[in-house]
């Protein structure tokens, strides 16, 4: 499992790595992006969350087998959003 070394750990409450929910995940429109962090609203297995990816240099991580040079992984991470219910 691809983690992010405590120094550089970037979970936010509630959010949990991509690898910890049982799917079926459907990313779904893209809302915004920030420095680092693409930004997504999704459902995993129905249910609405907020989706974040962003390439992490490797150095950041654990759990990643580099190559030679400088290197990145892809690091997802979900967070269930509150439904709103339509009345």
């Amino acid at each position: 499992m691809i983690r992010m070394k405590p120094e550089h750990e970037v979970c936010r409450p509630g959010e949990r790595y991509l690898d910890e929910v049982a799917g079926p995940v459907r990313v779904g429109r893209y809302t915004h992006s920030d420095e680092f962090w693409i930004y997504y609203r999704g459902t995993v297995q129905g249910r609405p969350y907020e989706i974040r990816m962003a390439a992490i240099p490797d150095d950041f991580l654990y759990g990643v087998c580099r190559g030679e040079g400088y290197s990145y992984t892809c690091v997802t991470l979900v967070r269930e959003r509150e439904s709103r219910q339509v009345v």
